[in-house]
């Protein structure tokens, strides 16, 4: 049984960062995510509080909600009061274990969590009332007091210990070792005990403790100075120095020097190092009139790599100064340093741009490269990076151990996401955790937010071993001539990271192939952009095409090979060089240059050429009284020109030509046998000759002739009809079809060989009637309209007798076999 004492400030930082998500939201799109898992639950008291990764790929989160509470396969719950909880998930983000820390009779959060190389967890937080963590129950009875649980790797409950505060208390960030020493920082004020051990103070300071792993205090230390001093964030390396920052108020003393804070109102940010003892070994100071979103002790945003170089991250707004090297924001900015193992500053950098960005979280990898992570509102830049999305948007990025800013990406949806932790695995691994609300999306992993809760809690596991650096280049182009005008269709590849809300820009070289002074001659967002070479571009034979990117901000490779364009054609002069009434009119266009030609239109616009010439005359039919016709110069690379015009004045030509109907079909439609004849019509006025084309190699010239087809065939006749000298005009008069006639069949075979198989008859075109008779003259088979299709029916075999009449009078009589 513990008995202790917790103040409040953990409920009012809660408290704050509700605030700042209301005010501060967005919208991401990310890439090379491999798994995203989800906590959702029903009550709005529901964060994360922090995440840690073991050395196999585990990862660890924990946090506090209220209500119910879902992960994986369990479901923890609490109606009076906020509880704690840890989860642990495998290398593809299925939950190992989760563990619920308070009960209802009091209050339990988690805040920090660190692992050790064993694989045992370990979580700081506050509790007020009762709480039980595994079988171990704590009780105290007046404000927040502090705990810190060590869970086996399966998630049992090994030890508790507490700390206990008398007046005003932040606990900070737990931390391991090489050994598997545990490290915390805090701050207070006032009175603190830590086991047997009491420590006063009577401003804030920092609160320094090291336990070993089975939860024995080594030591307890206070630092601070004349002010008030606050712990922001906390790291360890593998020998065991500390590394802290946080802010303070006043003078701080440092083995290497004392710093005074700028301003009585406006605390100055301090880096500092502590020995395996908890002494301070160096310290620095980050000052000037600024503005760091974060003055508690939520984020983790200082790492040390494995040559004990210490990185520091943060947001700033306005000009802060580290170690004489001056940084200024364009609004709210991210700015990161570099301190060697001896304190010194190796590199300082801002990045930045339009729009204000959150910078939430920060790690380092054993080689020196950082991580960090945040949100940002609506459009904003980080240097070469354009990001673009809604009320709150997620951004991870990275930058080597020079300094140099490698990538960002973002993700998240249409409403409100955030990112508060970041945490990095041996393998190169990266992990996020923080809020979405509605839908979100990283890469194509899709959540939607479960129950009632304004929120749930995400954990994204991003590959970073999967980067590769930014390229564009661009696609060689389909043809290597142009004209200026012409549409062009500019493709281009891409490697590595761009975007969501990427602008790519097309640029033209000079005639030259030279991009001193590239012209910008289309924009898109996808591949292929589909635009225009300018018109005025000058002539020449050497220009190339590039695409560049906006985010991040790459100028692409050319498209690889030279590229031809022409000038833009003049305008031709049209006129009509001949007019034949209701006839042919040739037109005649000039003013093409040599190799050039005349495309020719029926419309002003669009449509499909009717023909293309030189400088011969075009010669097209016209039948109407007045018809426009359109010319373009082409060049020989296919650039057209604009269109002029010239109107084709007729006078049209009447022809009034026919065919007599024969005995079978219409006037324009005929039908009969061999030998039949077809005579013809003809009252045209204004003619001078005749050439008829009957179809079967015949003509005429005579104005109304009479034609025998002797031959079966399908047959046009044709008319050209002369007038005005040279002028024509071609009509077609009729179809003409004619069949062999063939004698009346004597024998007829119904025995299924497919052949004689019926009464077939080809005398006449017109419908004829059928009667057969038996040898007794009875009446065996009547058809009025005959269709070719008697075949004795059930008739036996022998000779029968035929009577047949067409419709003009003709008949036929006799006899027909019947042999089966």
């Amino acid at each position: 049984m513990f008995t202790t004492k917790v103040y409040k400030a953990r409920y009012f930082q809660f408290i704050l960062i509700s605030a700042l998500l209301l005010l501060f939201q967005g919208v991401a799109f990310g890439q090379h995510w491999r798994w995203v898992s989800s906590i959702h639950g029903t009550v709005d008291n529901f964060y994360p509080g922090d995440i840690a990764v073991d050395a196999d790929g585990y990862t660890y989160v924990t946090g506090e909600f209220r209500g119910t509470m879902s992960v994986g396969d369990y479901a923890f719950s609490t109606q009076r009061s906020r509880n704690s909880y840890i989860v642990k998930y495998d290398t593809n983000g299925k939950v190992i274990w989760a563990k619920q820390g308070g009960g209802e009779l009091g209050v339990a959060t988690g805040h920090s969590i660190a692992v050790d190389g064993e694989g045992n967890s370990y979580v700081q937080g506050g509790f007020n009332g009762t709480v039980t963590f595994g079988n171990i129950t704590l009780t105290n009875t007046d404000s927040f007091d502090s705990y810190i649980a060590k869970y086996d790797s399966e998630g049992n409950v090994v030890w508790v210990q507490t700390i206990i505060p008398y007046k005003w208390y932040v606990y900070g960030h737990l931390s391991v070792d090489g050994s598997g020493n545990l490290y915390s920082t805090n701050s207070f004020t006032g009175r603190v005990d830590i086991g047997a051990v009491t420590i006063e103070s009577h401003n804030r300071d920092i609160l320094l403790l090291k336990y070993n792993s089975d939860g024995g205090l080594q030591w307890a230390k206070k630092w601070g100075g004349s002010g008030e001093d606050h712990i922001e964030s906390f790291a360890t390396d593998a020998e065991g120095n500390q590394y802290v920052v946080g802010n303070y108020l006043g003078t701080v003393t440092f083995p290497n020097n004392t710093y005074t804070s700028h301003t009585e109102e406006q605390p100055d940010k301090f880096i500092a190092k502590f020995d395996q003892e908890g002494e301070p070994v160096w310290g620095k100071t980050i000052t000037g009139n600024y503005f760091l979103r974060n003055t508690t002790s939520d984020d983790r945003k200082v790492g040390v790599d494995a040559l004990g170089n210490v990185y520091v991250s943060d947001s700033f707004d306005g000009t802060i100064t580290l170690e004489g090297t001056e940084l200024t924001s364009t609004g709210l900015d991210i700015f990161m340093a570099k301190y060697n193992a001896a304190g010194e500053l190796v590199w300082a950098n801002r990045w930045g741009g339009a729009g204000n960005k959150f910078n939430n979280g920060m790690t380092v990898d054993a080689a020196g490269n950082s991580y960090f992570t945040g949100y940002f509102i609506y459009n904003a830049d980080i240097e070469r990076w354009k990001l673009c999305g809604g009320l709150g948007e997620i951004f991870v990025g990275k930058a080597n151990a020079a300094g140099t800013l490698e990538w960002v990406i973002s993700a998240g949806g249409t409403a409100n996401d955030d990112s508060r932790q970041i945490a990095i695995d041996p393998e190169g691994n990266c992990y996020i955790a923080g809020l979405f609300e509605g839908n979100t999306e990283f890469g194509g992993i899709r959540l939607s937010k479960i129950g009632q809760t304004p929120h749930n809690i995400y954990l994204a596991k991003l590959d970073v071993s999967s980067f590769v650096p930014s390229d564009i280049s661009t696609k060689p182009l389909s043809q290597h001539v142009y004209c200026a005008g012409a549409p062009i269709e500019v493709g281009f590849n891409l490697k590595g990271n761009f975007t969501s809300c990427n602008r790519y820009t097309v640029e033209l070289s000079d005639a030259y192939g030279s991009f001193a002074e590239p012209t910008p001659i289309g924009f898109g967002t996808n591949s292929p952009i589909r635009l225009a070479i300018p018109p005025t571009t000058p002539p020449g034979y050497q220009y190339r095409i590039r695409v560049n990117a906006s985010s991040p901000d790459i100028v692409g490779a050319d498209n690889g090979s030279d590229i031809t364009i022409d000038a833009f054609p003049a305008v031709p002069t049209v006129a009509a060089q001949g007019n034949c009434e209701g006839g042919v009119i040739s037109l005649l266009a000039t003013g093409a240059a040599e190799g050039q030609s005349y495309r020719w239109y029926s419309s002003a616009t669009g449509g499909e050429a009717l023909a293309e010439t030189t400088a011969d005359p075009f010669a097209v039919s016209v039948a109407g009284t007045a018809t426009q016709y359109y010319a373009s110069v082409v060049t020989r690379a296919g650039c057209e020109g604009k269109r002029s015009s010239v109107p084709a004045t007729v006078s049209p030509l009447m022809l009034d030509i026919a065919a007599e109907p024969a005995a079978c079909g219409t006037a324009t439609n005929l039908y009969g046998f061999a030998g039949l004849t077809v005579k013809f019509t003809n009252n045209s006025t204004g003619t001078t000759a005749y050439l008829w084309d009957f179809g079967d190699g015949a003509t005429a010239t005579e104005p109304a002739p009479e034609h025998m087809f002797n031959r079966a065939g399908d047959y046009t006749v044709y008319v050209t009809a002369f007038y005005g000298g040279d002028c024509w005009e071609k009509v077609k008069v009729a179809e003409v079809r004619v069949e062999e006639k063939k004698p009346v069949p004597n024998v007829i075979t119904p025995d299924g060989d497919a052949k004689n198989q019926a009464f077939v008859l080809k005398i006449s075109c017109l419908p004829l009637h059928l009667k057969v008779y038996n040898r007794w003259g009875k009446l065996v088979y009547d058809q009025p309209a005959y269709a070719n299709n008697w075949d004795g029916g059930d008739l036996p075999v022998g000779v029968y007798y035929y009577h047949l009449s067409a419709q003009d009078g003709q008949k036929w009589k006799g006899p027909v076999q019947i042999i089966r």
